[in-house]
């Protein structure tokens, strides 16, 4: 399970959860993945995955956010999603980083990706333009996934627009 907080200046803030649960396959092996992203009205529908090979919280978290980067700016998803994978192919930085799991210091690394920075259309969602995803991720943890986060920082402001974190719970 994740906690998903919300916060920024551009709309209303909120805190949820996600959960992803894994199923054995009839013939034993792993895994049926289903997710439950969010609740309520920001529900997301989700798609099984048959043979998950890793955590479908990422696939998940990056739906979640290019349908809101098409209703944010009435943009076309699949050019989001295009960006996005370009920029991991391409432009992602990796660092290592600590964090602190169940009291002890884990190894982790955490990839940046700024999809839009260097987009040419980005003049038609300049908003969101510097928007900035970190994904940390460490084998130490259940799932791999310890945290994803985006920010889209006002121009001159120290304040986000928007920070949408997902963070391992527990």
């Amino acid at each position: 399970t994740y906690r998903f907080r919300k916060t920024g200046t551009l709309e209303e803030a909120f805190d949820d959860r996600v959960g992803v649960k894994l199923e054995r396959q009839a013939d034993g092996r792993c895994c049926k993945a289903s997710g439950e992203f969010l609740s309520g009205q920001r529900r997301l529908s989700l798609a099984e995955v048959e043979q998950a090979e890793g955590n479908p919280v990422i696939v998940y978290y990056l739906e979640h956010d290019i349908r809101e980067m098409q209703r944010r700016t009435k943009g076309s998803a699949n050019y989001f999603r295009k960006r996005i994978r370009m920029a991991l192919y391409d432009g992602a930085s990796i660092t290592d980083v600590k964090f602190t799991y169940r009291g002890k210091a884990i190894d982790a690394q955490a990839i940046t990706i700024r999809p839009y920075r260097d987009d040419p259309n980005r003049a038609r969602f300049a908003q969101l333009a510097d928007k900035r995803y970190v994904f940390v991720l460490s084998d130490a943890v259940p799932g791999s996934v310890v945290s994803i986060r985006s920010t889209a920082q006002a121009d001159g402001s120290a304040a986000a627009l928007i920070d949408e974190e997902l963070l391992l719970d527990g």
